[in-house]
């Protein structure tokens, strides 16, 4: 009847027992234990972010901004782009003239061609210039110092510093796990995982790590994104090579595994079906 050896064996051994009705009994029970481990439902309250009671009735709640100006470490990738009234002066600064060293607005993987990286000693070796020590500074402190130095060569000069290479990975429970290149240097964590297309269904929004980068330090926290003072929170805005990592529920199956489980559970309830049927015609007739 089946072709496949185990849907036989299964057959043969619930035919075996068709008049057990304990055996009946344990099977309807593992059936329904197997469902509501499947298809167990999660509370609505577990899925919503930034709650608050205060925040219904129509009045917002202020909260001061956490974040804190970053600073600059080995790695970053800066845009550095000189305008000044001599032209040809001006462009022997500037390693592109497709305006900020042609960085920004370009593929990402260009900018490490296009921009000045910061090297193992904290150091950029600008054009014209020379190393500038940039390392713990800030954008704004790095486009001063830049600033400073190139008046020396070229009068009335304005310059712009750009950090290009805030770039956040993605990962667990989001529909689109990967990578991200930012533009705006004030994302905030939701906004990053808006970019990954928002949570799965068995996203646990209680549990959502960040890995972040400091010097040589490995900092790890787990943040509580139901909850709405996650704005006060020194992760709350992303800096650049911010790891997020989006835990499931406990006890819940990812959704690639449905598609198996789906296939035993129908087996199973088939088998159910059959046993119940013949029952209940044998009683019939009796």
């Amino acid at each position: 009847m089946f072709r496949n050896p185990t849907l036989r064996v299964l057959t043969s051994f619930f035919i075996a027992h068709l008049t057990q009705k304990r055996f009946l009994r344990v099977t309807a029970w593992l059936l329904i234990g197997a469902l509501s481990v499947t298809t167990g439902c999660i509370p609505i309250r577990k899925l919503i972010i930034a709650q608050d009671p205060a925040q219904e009735g129509g009045k917002g709640i202020l909260y001061p901004s956490a974040q804190k100006p970053y600073k600059l470490q080995i790695g970053d990738v800066l845009s550095v782009n000189v305008k000044g009234v001599d032209q040809d002066l001006q462009n022997s600064f500037n390693l592109s003239s497709g305006g900020f060293g042609g960085a920004i607005f370009a593929d990402p993987g260009s900018q490490y061609v296009n921009g000045y990286s910061i090297d193992e000693k904290g150091d950029i070796d600008l054009t014209s210039v020379g190393k500038l020590h940039l390392k713990d500074l800030t954008v704004t402190e790095a486009a001063d110092l830049c600033n400073k130095r190139i008046s020396n060569y070229l009068k009335d000069a304005t310059v712009s510093v750009k950090l290009v290479s805030i770039k956040i990975t993605i990962l667990g429970e989001v529909k689109r796990p990967g990578y991200y290149y930012l533009q705006n240097p004030r994302c905030t964590i939701l906004e990053g995982l808006g970019l990954g297309g928002d949570f799965t269904a068995i996203a646990n929004r209680k549990r959502v790590k960040i890995f972040r980068q400091v010097n040589d330090i490995t900092e790890v926290a787990i943040l509580d994104l139901t909850r709405a003072d996650i704005i006060l929170s020194p992760y709350y805005y992303l800096q650049p090579n911010d790891v997020l990592f989006v835990e499931p529920f406990s006890g819940q199956i990812p959704s690639k595994n449905f598609a198996p489980i789906t296939v035993g559970l129908g087996i199973l309830s088939g088998l159910v079906t059959v046993v119940l049927l013949y029952y209940t015609i044998r009683n019939s007739r009796n």
